[in-house]
């Protein structure tokens, strides 16, 4: 191979290309120049902050840690780095999914697959589902060690949980205890020290089976439930997991449950002394302390306690339990939607009574089958799944590796990301009262659980794409994740992954936390995500909250050098997080601290020129960074030098070299060792999508010779104090300005005994529109009037005329009327509250035309979520860009309200889907109404609703409106439900329009009146409404009977006192 026009000082690269022709290729490749014979400016690695400087080789200067002043041509090493770079981008291009995410399996130990079977014995379901029992069987049957025992992780010890769990499983699935697997297994268990050696969740669920003794595991009390938040040891001082874990359990614990074992399947063999198992084992791994022993001696009486508890408050705990689950099922794949959490979900709910067809214990099992993966014979259990992670992921691989902003891959990846926003406050509301809810969790559907790692990662990567149009809905939704993250720091300056100072250690000594993760603190490398993710947007050590947090990371080094991994295996991985995020938010990257983590890194390379560390330097501090080499720590190992930056070092050419051998020719890396923890020295992962993205990332940065190649699309404020947001605080239901002008109107009209006058005008300047909505007649009504529009001087006439409080600006499409901004601000100058009707449309381009005032409203027209609002409309996108609007127009502090239609094809649930999806943008309020069939509408009758079925669908209307702020009022409520009668009042809404005034009302059209006068006069209104006009049938619209129940319809003080109430809550 030929090396053209290289610089003097790659000799020494070049003389070693013979033994590492890839190291030799890439050292060239870094040492050249994007633009020609320009020096190279790169950011001074000495101070970390913006100066920049042009960095020359110096006399005497290492080749290996020189960097190049550059050539004018680009070398071939160039093209293999960039081939290996395109095939990894295309590869993961390749997995995209049709909707825009991606979503690798997520592998873990064979006590998944064991879980499984037992699950499936416990709940009588291994004859219909004896093929998974077969295949899981097989499973676990390939993982078993030549010595008979199982591990947690390739390459590990044998564990005596899993191999005991395992022989268990393997028995019910009708393996017998003569086989030979099974002989090997029991000879392993005893070597491990014998059952009772056991964590506590394997003896909890051999329990089950009657297989273990209830008095060797420890209490769970169902009592923990009624512990208030402020009690030391309640239930929120445990990690969000743990929780999920747990509560189910505690329901377990008290009903103890034992489920048939077929003859000849149970573990009598391992089981030895009976004796044993009644005394309570607890595994130490960190020593016994006197808070353990504390705990350990006062089980006994807790067990006590169990045997005869209190009836009134046990069975409050159980309801509390009970109903804590039921509610966390909620917009969720199962409780936390792991594993764990959902199978003892689905004991307890067979604890509480539920039976096989009830719907709550269905989709629980359907859940918890959902996590299978099939393969031929064999089948793998996934402890949940990961396409948030994934797909945010490999977008920030994309990005690295060059990806335009726009490009469709990513436009549809930051689409799907958005949806899946969380909307609502989860349990971190506990510790977090004041926050208000943002980002993103890790599963499909997860909305209670939220994660700071998760939400950090995509938040770098929308802040990145060009949505277009859209552009306003990822900046909202970005602008509430920052501020959602930053409400979230602990204390202590870090940051943990669900919950805010969750760190009580007393915790880590409770008999049932031997899972080794009942707590959530800081970590080292999710508090690095997270300052990675405020250096990205720009925000460096000037802002407080990012100074401790650097101070955080500093006191958590290593004495080596290194810093803890939680979340990833386990010492690279988190030194090169904290190294990446120190150099983003432009820390010193010349002091100690950064030096010796560098150093740290080079010292535990493999010879091989890759990394690894294997999963059990969690306890055995003397193999940290030890292990055979993997592309995915390998990848994080070469961003930390990055980071750190030793851009021309041997070790990160030898780090390249690795890479770039390894691959294969469709781009992808195999990784045999699990690289992703769960919890530490417990359960571990293998992300199969890890040995993906993150060496593209780690190519792509060394090609750039930066980890800051991919610009910023979004804006961003200040500061970090700009982001600080609180949940919307209760106001009343209309500003008291608002209240007060409309209630001085009506008891105006009302002592002048005037017995019908206008409340709000419906003015129609024009009638064109840039939808054609199923259930609008207008199009057809006034098909002669569509190149027609009133005048601004006609329509502030009218209103004058008129006399009405409040002008509803209608039509057609009022933002397409051309003179609708002095409209409008017409309209305003005469005290009159505006409520621009539209479709929202163009309300993203328009809204800056406006002047945002109390008594202007954005009136915003969505008929349900996404799809069925975009099929309403018959435009697809009509519902994105409407939401945009609402998110531009909320940004520059507009008042928003919707309005909604309900059709025979509605349900309630869309209508909370629609409103848990405006939640977030501050709109101030919502208006149901039935559809009422225009003689003209463009639909067929079936469409409208009868007045019988109005009141049959509209009954759980009532609880939408206690946790949403609905505008109907509460008597108009009684009326849509069939609890009262109201009367029509059209003339309280009068429509004027390019025709005139239109008679008799705003859904009916009889004629036109040429005045105000002439139309109050002219209408027959006594014949008009249900009994009277057989077209009023049906009708139950907002604009004909709100006004009658607002104006008291001839109703007493206690619906005047309702409406009060209702104003003010």
């Amino acid at each position: 191979m030929i090396l053209r026009q290289r610089p003097a000082h790659c000799n020494g690269a070049v003389r070693a290309a013979a033994r590492r022709p890839f190291q030799a290729l890439f050292f060239c490749y870094t040492c050249s120049l994007a633009r020609g014979a320009r020096a190279r400016r790169v950011r001074c690695a000495a101070s970390g902050g913006p100066k920049e400087t042009t960095v020359r080789q110096t006399t005497g200067q290492s080749p290996e840690r020189a960097v190049a002043a550059g050539v004018s041509a680009r070398p071939e090493s160039g093209a293999r780095l960039d081939l290996a770079i395109e095939r990894a981008r295309d590869n993961l291009l390749g997995q995209q999914r049709d909707d825009g995410h991606l979503c690798a399996q997520l592998e873990a130990d064979i006590t998944l697959e064991a879980d499984l079977i037992l699950a499936l014995h416990f709940l009588r379901r291994a004859r219909t589902h004896a093929g998974l029992i077969a295949k899981a069987a097989r499973e676990i049957l390939a993982q078993q060690l030549p010595g008979g025992g199982f591990s947690i992780f390739p390459g590990g010890p044998p564990d005596v949980s899993a191999t005991v769990k395992a022989y268990f499983a393997l028995k019910l699935a009708g393996i017998p205890a003569g086989a030979e697997q099974l002989v090997r297994a029991r000879a392993a268990v005893a070597e491990l020290g014998g059952i009772t050696r056991c964590n506590t969740y394997t003896r909890l669920y051999l329990a089950l089976f009657g297989q273990y003794d209830w008095k060797g595991i420890p209490e769970i009390l169902p009592e923990i439930m009624l512990l208030p938040p402020w009690f030391p040891l309640n239930l929120y001082d445990m990690s969000s997991w743990s929780r999920a874990i747990i509560v189910p359990l505690m329901v377990v614990n008290h009903y103890r449950p034992r489920a048939p074992v077929p003859e000849g399947c149970g573990i009598d063999e391992l089981r030895g002394d009976r004796r044993a198992e009644r005394t309570l084992y607890v595994e130490s791994r960190n020593g016994t302390s006197p808070w353990k022993r504390v705990f350990l001696s006062l089980d006994p009486l807790l067990k006590l306690w169990s045997r005869q508890p209190i009836a009134a408050i046990r069975g409050r705990a159980l309801r509390k339990a009970r109903s804590w689950i039921l509610r966390r099922q909620y917009r969720s794949e199962g409780l936390a939607a792991i594993w764990p959490g959902i199978v003892n979900t689905a004991f307890a709910l067979t604890c509480l009574g539920f039976r096989d067809g009830d719907p709550v214990l269905e989709r629980t099992i359907r859940h918890m089958l959902d996590l299978i993966i099939e393969n031929g014979e064999h089948l793998k259990v996934q402890p949940c799944k990961s396409p948030v992670w994934d797909t945010a992921l490999t977008m920030v691989g994309w990005l690295r590796a060059g990806m335009g902003s726009a490009d469709p891959a990513l436009v549809r990846a930051a689409t799907w990301l958005l949806d899946r926003e969380v909307r609502l406050p989860g349990d971190w509301r506990v510790k977090r009262p004041h926050a208000a809810p943002g980002g993103w969790y890790f599963e499909y559907a997860n909305e209670f659980y939220p994660d700071l790692d998760d939400t950090s990662v995509v938040v770098m990567a929308l802040a990145c794409v060009d949505l277009g149009p859209a552009q306003p809905v990822l900046q909202s939704a970005i602008d509430r994740a920052l501020g959602w993250v930053l409400a979230m720091q602990s204390r202590d300056g870090g940051w943990g992954a669900f919950d805010a100072d969750n760190r009580h250690p007393i915790l880590c000594d409770v008999p049932f936390a031997d899972h080794n993760a009942i707590l959530d603190p800081s970590t080292p490398d999710l508090t690095g995500r997270v300052l990675e993710m405020y250096g990205r947007l720009g925000f460096t050590e000037r802002d407080p909250q990012i100074a401790r947090a650097v101070r955080f990371l500093i006191g958590a080094q290593e004495q080596d050098g290194s810093w803890f991994g939680r979340w990833g295996v386990n010492h690279i991985y988190g030194t090169a997080e904290v190294l990446v995020a120190l150099r983003a938010v432009r820390h010193d990257m010349a002091r100690p601290e950064v030096e010796r983590a560098a150093d740290w890194i080079e010292s535990v390379q493999n010879p091989d020129g890759g990394w690894g560390e294997r999963c059990d330097s969690y306890h055995r501090p003397d193999t940290r960074g030890r292990g055979e080499s993997t592309p995915s720590q390998t990848a994080w190992a070469m961003l930390g030098l990055v980071a750190a930056g030793r851009w021309d070092s041997r070790a990160l050419a030898l780090g390249a070299d690795y890479l770039l051998a390894a691959q294969k020719d469709d781009g992808t890396w195999e990784e045999r060792y699990f690289t992703g923890t769960g919890f530490p020295s417990v359960f571990y992962l293998k992300y199969h999508f890890y040995p993906q993205y993150f060496p593209l990332m780690a190519l792509a940065a060394c090609r750039a010779r930066t980890l800051d190649a991919w610009p910023v699309a979004i804006n961003v404020k200040p500061s970090l104090a700009a982001y600080r947001r609180s949940p919307s605080r209760r106001r009343l239901r209309f500003p008291l300005h608002q209240s007060l002008a409309i209630g001085k109107y009506i008891a105006g009209r009302t002592l002048r005994r005037r017995s019908r006058f206008p409340m709000v005008l419906m003015l129609e300047p024009l009638h064109r529109c840039n939808l054609a909505c199923t259930g609008c007649g207008r199009i057809k009504e006034y098909r002669d009037f569509m190149d027609s529009e009133m005048r601004v001087e006609e329509c502030l006439d009218s209103a004058a005329e008129c006399g009405a409080p409040v002008v509803s600006i209608c039509g057609g499409e009022p933002l397409i009327y051309k003179d609708i901004v002095p409209l409008a601000e017409g309209l305003v100058a005469q005290g009159r509250y505006v409520y621009l009707c539209t479709n929202g449309q163009r309300l993203a381009a328009a809204a800056p035309e406006f002047k945002p005032h109390g008594r202007l409203i954005l009136n915003l027209h969505l008929d349900g979520p996404r799809g069925l609002h975009d099929a309403i409309t018959g435009r697809s996108g009509s519902f994105d860009r409407a939401i945009a609007g609402i998110a531009v127009a909320r940004a520059r502090g507009f008042r928003v309200t919707t309005n909604t239609t309900f059709y025979a094809t509605t349900t309630l649930d869309d209508l909370r889907a629609l409103f848990e999806y405006l939640l977030p943008y501050g709109v101030e309020g919502h208006t149901v109404s039935p559809a009422y069939a225009f003689s003209d509408a463009e639909c067929g009758g079936e469409f409208f609703l009868s007045r019988e079925a109005i009141k049959e669908r509209f009954g759980g209307l009532r609880a939408l409106a206690r946790r949403f702020p609905l505008l109907c009022s509460p008597v108009y409520l009684d009326f849509l439900l069939g609890a009262r009668d109201l009367p029509c009042a059209p003339w309280a809404n009068p429509t004027r329009n390019v025709a005139g005034w239109r008679a008799p009302c705003y859904l009916l059209l009889d004629r036109h009146y040429p005045t105000f006068k002439d139309y109050m006069e002219g209408v027959d209104w006594e014949g008009l409404g249900p009994g009277k006009d057989r077209r009023c049938r049906d009708c139950m619209v907002h604009a004909g009977f709100e006004p009658s129940a607002v104006l008291g319809g001839g109703a007493g003080l206690r619906d005047i006192l309702r409406i009060a109430r209702w104003q003010l809550a």
